[in-house]
């Protein structure tokens, strides 16, 4: 049985964690995101969330006797190749929700687990596709002013007033709140780790 812990400071990815019954505890850290651009777009993602579970795992300093699975996760909006980041204030959210307007766009979120006492390490991610339907320069003045957009990737939470730009959805609802909890679950069940659950 292991004991996770979440390498995150988001409230979105307790949130999934908690809505499954896992029991956790989360460790917030901040950690530059810095694209490699010389990976693709969901390897560097994933590269992202590597950093985040290594610097975990080092400033944690856990034992390794103890069995301890860290989970972290980056989320990135990647609209014709482009990767849309957190905004940097209400102009560049507005200019990111404008050029989504009526679009497909990617949503991919990179995972890593790490397994503390083998120091194991898998990367994976997942893809889903989000198509906006057309958006008035009302309801995106809207949405910025309403604050919700400026800690999202892509400035959008798709879990809150956002839900009603979405026209279409292919893949996991989930990964794009931003935690692919399905395929993180595969990982547990191939690689035979039993998380604990909340009683």
């Amino acid at each position: 049985m292991h004991e996770l812990i979440l390498a995150s400071s988001s409230p979105r990815r307790k949130q999934i964690l908690q809505d499954r019954g896992y029991k956790f505890r989360a460790f917030p850290l901040e950690v530059s995101e810095i694209l490699d651009k010389n990976l693709n777009i969901s390897d560097q993602i994933s590269d992202c969330a590597r950093h985040k579970a290594v610097a975990a795992l080092d400033e944690l300093n856990l034992s390794k006797t103890l069995d301890i699975l860290i989970l972290s996760a980056d989320t990135a909006v990647v609209l014709r190749g482009q990767v849309l980041g957190k905004p940097k204030n209400k102009a560049h959210a507005k200019e990111v929700l404008t050029s989504l307007s009526g679009e497909i766009h990617q949503v991919i979120t990179g995972f890593c687990l790490v397994e503390v006492k083998t120091e194991r390490l898998i990367l994976g991610h997942e893809t889903t596709q989000v198509k906006f339907r057309k958006l008035s320069e009302t309801e995106i003045l809207d949405y910025v002013s309403s604050g919700e957009p400026m800690d999202k990737a892509g400035s959008y939470g798709i879990q809150g007033e956002a839900k009603k730009f979405v026209k279409e959805i292919q893949g996991s609802y989930l990964n794009v709140v931003g935690l692919p909890i399905e395929k993180i679950e595969q990982v547990f069940e191939a690689e035979g780790w039993t998380i604990e659950k909340r009683i």
